[in-house]
């Protein structure tokens, strides 16, 4: 996830070659096109099998009920709301998903912590991992799934507190650690543990917190512009490409291979 404004634009070049996913041909197709951003080695070793597996949103997402909000007459050049809201830690924190296609329940669970803080003026930290294997109707846990059942879930049911992976912070802390084993979460368990770790002091059912509504704002840049700066963070997904894998710096556009997936994120100014 990258914690800055995120641009992505849909430029599609067309090529008869066929570059394999994180080749040296690929990333030097791409960077011969010479656009607006540079490829590089990522993820030595993997597949596109095991990358398809991280990508984590699973198409067919519900739709969330309309919210018809009126852009502000003079949006400004910058917004970043870390410096909007400073005393709201958890928007400038950055969690790694580990070898787990989680990023619908991460993306959600950081842009909820965030909301209920500039909403509430208070510090929580919404559990990723509570969500990732609690809520039945999301999805396929470390396969992918969706985040506008996430936002849902956590206003009809709550979700406890939580922290990074090996953060001992909160009820639940994030189990799935960085790893290179491609199929380690194949061995994983998804059962619901409606329990918090054993050292801390709230029991699970009183460490719920809970949203007051769920929406989605129209896909119009200036009303997204408008709903950050008015309730804070807001999370996105876009369609994967075989070339994002080589992604390593710039704004980037589609310009090489089938569609792979689709990714989630925070989009935070």
């Amino acid at each position: 996830m990258l914690a800055i404004t995120v641009l992505i634009l849909n430029l599609v070049v067309i090529s008869s070659c066929d570059h394999k996913v994180l080749s040296q041909e690929l990333i030097d197709f791409i960077n011969s096109l010479n656009t607006t951003w540079k490829a590089g080695h990522n993820f030595p070793g993997w597949d596109e099998k095991h990358l398809h597996r991280l990508c984590g949103v699973l198409e067919g997402d519900v739709k969330l009920p309309l919210l018809e909000i009126k852009p502000f007459n003079a949006i400004p050049s910058s917004f970043d709301s870390r410096y909007q809201w400073p005393n709201c830690p958890t928007i400038r924190e950055i969690y790694n998903q580990g070898n787990c296609g989680s990023r619908w329940a991460v993306s959600s669970a950081h842009a909820m912590s965030d909301r209920y803080c500039t909403a509430f003026r208070t510090q929580v930290s919404i559990s990723a991992q509570d969500l990732l294997t609690c809520c039945s109707s999301c999805g396929n846990g470390c396969d992918g799934g969706y985040s506008a059942d996430a936002w849902k879930y956590w206003v009809n049911y709550g979700i406890v507190t939580g922290g990074s992976y090996g953060s001992n912070k909160g009820c639940q802390p994030y189990e799935y650690a960085p790893s290179d084993c491609f199929d380690c979460h194949s061995k994983w368990t998804f059962n619901c543990d409606r329990t918090c770790r054993r050292t801390y002091p709230v029991k699970y059912k009183n460490d719920k917190h809970y949203g007051s509504t769920y929406y989605h704002v129209p896909f119009t840049v200036s009303k997204i512009q408008t709903e950050i700066m008015t309730n804070g963070p807001v999370t996105a997904s876009f369609d994967v490409y075989k070339d994002f894998y080589s992604y390593r710096s710039g704004v980037y556009q589609h310009t090489y291979g089938s569609k792979n997936g689709g990714h989630a994120m925070k989009i935070i100014g």
